[in-house]
C-alpha cells in the first residue's frame, strides 16, 4: 500500500530509524573528498517502504538513494537491507529539507553538524583554496570539537 510520504512523515521516521555515518576521507585526483552517508536500516520485509522513501527522496532531492544488502557482518544484520543517501550535494539538500521537521534534539544536532561540516569543507577548499591535507586536518579537528 502506497503511503503519502511527506517531509514531516519522513522526519518522524528518520528520528527513529535513520543515522549518519562517520565522515570518511580520501584524496582523489589531488582533491580531498569527504564521504558522508545518511542511512536507514530495515528488515528485508520492509523493502517496499524503503522503495517508497527512495522515490520521494529522488523526487525532492534529485538523486535516488541506493537500496541494498546491509553491509554489516553481524549475523543479525543478514536479514536487513539499507537505504543510503550518498554525495555531499544530495546530503546537503536532504538535510536542509528535513531539518525543520525533526523533533528529537539529537537528530537536529546531527543534521546541523553535517551541514556545518559540508559548508566548512566547501569554504576551505573552494574559497580559501587550501591544500587537500590541510582541509582534512581542519575538518577533522572541527568534527571532534563539535561532537
Amino acid at each position: 500500500m502506497a503511503r503519502a510520504i511527506t517531509w514531516e512523515w519522513l522526519a518522524g521516521f528518520f528520528d527513529g530509524e535513520g543515522h549518519f555515518t562517520k565522515p570518511c576521507w580520501r584524496i582523489e585526483k589531488g582533491q580531498p573528498y569527504i564521504d558522508l552517508n545518511v542511512k536507514v536500516d530495515q528488515k528485508k520485509e520492509e523493502r517496499n517502504l524503503l522503495e517508497e522513501i527512495a522515490d520521494f527522496i529522488e523526487k525532492e532531492v534529485g538523486k535516488r538513494p541506493w537500496i541494498g544488502k546491509h553491509p554489516g557482518k553481524a549475523p543479525e544484520r543478514k536479514n536487513y537491507i539499507v537505504l543510503i543517501i550518498k554525495g555531499r550535494k544530495n546530503i546537503k539538500k536532504f538535510c536542509e529539507k528535513i531539518k525543520p521537521h525533526l523533533r528529537t534534539k539529537s537528530k537536529q544536532k546531527q543534521v546541523s553538524r553535517e551541514l556545518d561540516v559540508i559548508e566548512l569543507y566547501e569554504y576551505l577548499l573552494h574559497k580559501e583554496k587550501m591544500k587537500p591535507k590541510d582541509v582534512r586536518s581542519v575538518i577533522t579537528r572541527f568534527a571532534k570539537e563539535y561532537s
